[in-house]
């Protein structure tokens, strides 16, 4: 019969287990636990050990990555706004506004690649969409449907007309496409409230709000805004939005710096999926692509209404810059 071993009356001092510890782990690659079995004493006394160690700076973490800054801008952003997912696209000031719509649309694509199969997707129209939308390979996701959240704007420029835009989509990854046959503002609440009604404008209303996926631009509340371009507001319109306390626009539909609709006449004459609908749809993603749209990203992000961001380096830099305190987490 074995006569058992005895355990060990002696230990190594502290330092020498503080140091074998970090040899062992960082040069050995060695587990805690294994470490903790070899040293004679508990993994929790290894953690410890190794945390001891980093705060002595007997070991300093350096990570050698160029886009380790623009991670750790999107961790601090998804922190501090309670956000899913921050996608930051890197950008230099220099470049063209257009280019950087382009570069954001193309990195939606390459998430897009990773959404799984037989989804339904809502979008809407946007310059950066429709980067998007040329971008995409055909067949590259399998898709059950795409689907407009929103009516009509008229053109993006002058290759791409928005009622174009989902069909493009649709047609490339070989699937249906159902379209809203409307304004996205018409010019009353009751020629509204009358379209809602409509067969075919409610049948794809109530698909925008069974889909999977909803991809949406932003636009900010100036002159430079599509809606505004395209006449669906004017100047008066925008002075009176503004002192309502709206910063930007999605589906047709105004918001305030906490992301709440603004409650003026334009609110019945939207012919879009309303904004209680689109918090429902699991996967919201929003690209942001261009300058001067932190007021309207910053409303957006505060009323809960993104799930998915894409945006500039610039832009996000911008968020996290915010002269203001941070919001309480």
């Amino acid at each position: 019969m074995k006569t058992p071993k005895k355990a060990s009356m002696t230990e190594l001092t502290k330092e020498s287990l503080l140091l074998r510890s970090v040899y062992l782990f960082y040069r050995e690659k060695m587990n805690i636990q294994t470490i903790g079995r070899k040293l004679g004493i508990s993994r929790f006394r290894v953690s410890r050990y190794l945390k001891e160690a980093e705060d002595k700076g007997i070991v300093k973490i350096e990570i050698y990555d160029d886009d380790l800054s623009y991670e750790s801008l999107a961790c601090e952003l998804e922190a501090r706004y309670s956000v899913g997912k921050v996608i930051i696209v890197p950008v230099t000031s220099t470049m063209d506004e257009d280019l950087v719509r382009k570069m954001v649309g193309e990195k939606c694509v390459e998430l897009l690649g990773s959404a799984g199969e037989d989804i339904a997707i809502g979008i809407t129209w946007g310059r950066t969409i429709a980067h998007m939308a040329e971008s995409i390979s055909e067949n590259a996701i399998r898709v059950r449907r795409i689907v407009e959240m929103t009516g009509g704007l008229g053109m993006i420029n002058v290759d791409i007309p928005t009622n174009t835009l989902a069909s493009m989509f649709a047609k490339k990854l070989l699937t249906h496409c159902y379209q809203m046959s409307s304004p996205i503002i018409v010019s009353s609440a009751e020629i509204g409230e009358s379209l809602k009604l409509d067969k075919s404008i409610r049948t794809t209303l109530d698909m925008s709000k069974e889909s999977d996926i909803a991809i949406c631009g932003i636009a900010p509340l100036n002159t430079n805004s599509m809606l505004y371009r395209a006449g669906f507001i004017d100047e008066k319109d925008l002075a009176s939005l503004k002192k309502k306390g709206a910063v930007g626009s999605i589906l047709g539909r105004f918001y305030d710096k906490d992301g709440r609709e603004i409650d003026s006449e334009f609110k019945a004459r939207a012919i879009s999926i309303d904004l209680d609908d689109f918090r429902k749809i699991p996967e919201r993603i929003f690209l942001a692509g261009g300058w001067n749209k932190t007021e309207c990203i910053r409303g957006l992000l505060r009323g809960g209404l993104i799930s998915t961001i894409i945006m500039d380096s610039i832009t996000a830099s911008e968020l996290v810059g915010d002269p203001a305190k941070k919001e309480k987490q």
